[in-house]
């Protein structure tokens, strides 16, 4: 069945008629679900052997035209095209618009953050201190030197150490109480 070659010949023929398709008389047949024309068992033994010669005449076409007119269609893609460009530019200006807001915020923010960054350099990083109890540390680490093997024998010498930590937290801790009232519940 499937080793047999198909007779059936499609012929496109353009005539430069804008808008409108042209469909040879056996297309037409099979869209309105009509048979194609009977040929003869003899008829298609020739056709199958020779081939079809060129004088033959041309097929009858029934025109086929879109629903809307093309002009309608122009003007449908030139509405378009016009509405396009103004949501296009309506857009663009509200792009526009939110990139001088952001730029706005952007500059307020930073100036809140150096103004921040300012208040902490002032108030924090800007302190010097010195070193906490050298001759209490110097001891610490001349009796670890001495007892590397034996550790806790310095044990009076870093519990010195600590208090004397805690004396210099307390009195820095008073003192800042005092300047910025900082821990009012203390």
């Amino acid at each position: 069945m499937g080793s047999a070659q198909s007779n059936r010949r499609v012929t496109v023929v353009n005539d430069d008629v804008v808008g409108v398709v042209q469909v040879s008389e056996g297309v037409a047949r099979r869209l309105r679900g009509l048979p194609d024309k009977q040929e003869t068992n003899s008829e298609k033994g020739t056709s199958e052997e020779q081939p079809i010669p060129e004088t033959r005449p041309p097929p009858t076409y029934i025109p086929f035209a879109p629903p809307e007119p093309y002009s309608s269609t122009l003007e449908q893609r030139q509405k378009y095209h016009e509405e396009f460009k103004k949501s296009e530019k309506s857009w663009n200006n509200r792009i526009r618009e939110l990139e001088i807001q952001n730029r706005q915020l952007f500059e307020t923010a930073n100036e809140k953050f150096t103004a921040t960054v300012k208040d902490v350099e002032e108030n924090h990083i800007k302190n010097s201190f010195a070193p906490v109890c050298p001759d209490k540390e110097q001891q610490v680490a001349k009796c670890y030197k001495e007892n590397a093997k034996f550790p806790l024998n310095c044990s009076r010498e870093v519990h010195d150490f600590m208090e004397c930590v805690d004396k210099i937290r307390m009195t820095a801790l008073s003192k800042l109480k005092v300047k910025k009232n900082i821990f009012p519940y203390a």
